[in-house]
């Protein structure tokens, strides 16, 4: 469908008795259904050819059909929106969409929304204006961790180039930009709550945070995040070494069209940035242009001197490691190899050039005993670190007893860090407001548990 048809789009085309089927019931979709419902999307199912039952999500849960299935529950006149990451797949999902008798003119792939706004009091956000992550299929505004949305705002197409993505994405941008400063925001922010009721400055925003992501080149695999990638790396559009290519492209072309700001933030996620086919010129990238704050997410392994480097050049860059445990066993059954005392070291080299963060994933069941919380102080004093971050597990969904565990954790490690003279910091990208309530909640019962009467 052409830009200036789906500009057209309005909420209501998708809403009832307009009857909505996600193509696609794994990780995109899963992410993408609540900002639909939430936006009152009629949504009334998934569709899959792999799966079967339902889909729990954060507002129930949601009924999996087949093609047939569903066009035999709601008749032929539904709307199909494919949230399946891979984009090579919609033209054969389309054509077994079109044979089972569904119009192709009711069929979208999950960047439909970038364009339907819709009336809102609150309709400032720095995430919405002033971030732009690169991930394997896409550019994105925000990321999907704690409240946020998962906001994709430019998906790649075949036999489109890169700066053409590129130029679409400051041209919606702005099209979100000019939409805000007449009180409207796009689909995916409804409900969003890091939305707030601010003034919009005329100006177009620069840019503040860009992100690489794409995690195509990774040299560890981690129990949180190996079990959800549930793409293959070879059916992406790109391989590692045009990632790293394409981002390099997206720093040069921000810059160059005035559109960064003094001081933003380069970080380098996803995969792992220390083996990446491109690591070179990227860091190369870092250490010419000495003006930006970069941010390494490292899991360590590798040592890299241009790294070391690049933390050398200013106290505002840093490297954020997920050591994610305190003994060599634990590391071994979370990241699947057992490099533990080899990130230790590298560690010990990176902070004596510059700042070191620690970072502990809390998985209950795997890393939650108490010689893995002692042996991560150990750590931290060998390091001449004073803190360290909790985070939990945002790429699963969990359930209210999973979560009431993981946040129990969060709170007795947090307690351990503070009888042994260190800080245990939350990781606002991972919980909600109200989640890190309950942490500090449950932290001040464990440090002084009530007396008497409770009644």
């Amino acid at each position: 469908m052409r830009q200036e048809h789906l500009k057209k789009l309005r909420l209501k085309d998708f809403q009832a008795p307009n009857q909505v089927l996600c193509y696609g019931a794994g990780l995109i979709g899963r992410q993408m259904v609540e900002s639909y419902k939430l936006a009152g999307i009629n949504v009334v199912g998934f569709i899959d050819k792999n799966k079967q039952g339902a889909v729990e999500t954060g507002l129930g849960p949601i009924p999996i059909y087949s093609i047939d299935a569903a066009t035999h529950t709601f008749g032929k006149e539904i709307i199909v929106v494919i949230t399946i990451a891979n984009p090579k797949t919609y033209d054969a999902i389309t054509a077994d969409l079109t044979a089972a008798g569904v119009l192709e003119t009711r069929i979208f792939d999950w960047g439909f929304a970038n364009w339907i706004t819709v009336p809102s009091p609150k309709c400032h956000c720095d995430w919405m204006f002033k971030n732009a992550i690169l991930l394997t299929t896409s550019i994105l505004k925000c990321c999907f961790w704690g409240d946020r949305r998962y906001f994709n705002t430019e998906t790649f197409a075949a036999g489109i180039p890169f700066e053409t993505s590129l130029q679409s994405y400051v041209e919606k941008t702005r099209y979100y930009h000019k939409k805000a400063l007449r009180g409207e925001i796009p689909l995916y922010c409804v409900d969003c709550p890091h939305l707030v009721e601010e003034p919009l400055n005329e100006e177009f925003p620069l840019i503040e945070s860009v992100g690489f992501s794409p995690s195509v080149h990774c040299n560890v695999k981690c129990v949180y995040c190996d079990a959800m990638m549930e793409t293959d790396n070879s059916a992406l559009p790109y391989n590692a070494k045009e990632y790293g290519e394409m981002f390099l492209q997206m720093l040069c072309y921000f810059e160059e069209n005035g559109l960064l700001a003094p001081g933003a933030q380069i970080s380098f996620a996803g995969g792992e940035i220390s083996v990446s086919p491109k690591r070179k010129e990227l860091l190369e990238f870092a250490l010419m242009h000495p003006e930006y704050e970069y941010r390494f997410l490292s899991n360590c392994v590798v040592y890299s001197e241009e790294m070391d480097q690049v933390l050398a050049q200013s106290s505002k860059n840093a490297i954020m490691c997920d050591l994610d445990a305190g003994t060599a066993e634990t590391y071994t059954l979370i990241k699947g190899y057992n490099y533990f005392d080899i990130v230790i070291n590298n560690l010990k080299k990176y902070v004596q050039s510059g700042r070191v963060e620690l970072k502990y994933i809390v998985l209950p069941g795997f890393n939650t005993a108490m010689e893995d919380y002692l042996g991560t102080v150990k750590i931290l004093k060998e390091l001449g670190l004073s803190e360290l971050i909790i985070s939990k597990d945002h790429l699963h969904h969990l359930n209210v007893r999973e979560e009431r565990k993981s946040l129990f954790e969060a709170a007795r490690l947090k307690m351990v860090l503070m009888q042994n003279g260190l800080s245990g910091i939350l990781f606002p990208d991972s919980y909600s407001s109200e989640q890190m309530s309950t942490v500090e909640q449950l932290y001040r019962q464990l440090i002084c548990p009530p007396k008497g009467d409770a009644r």
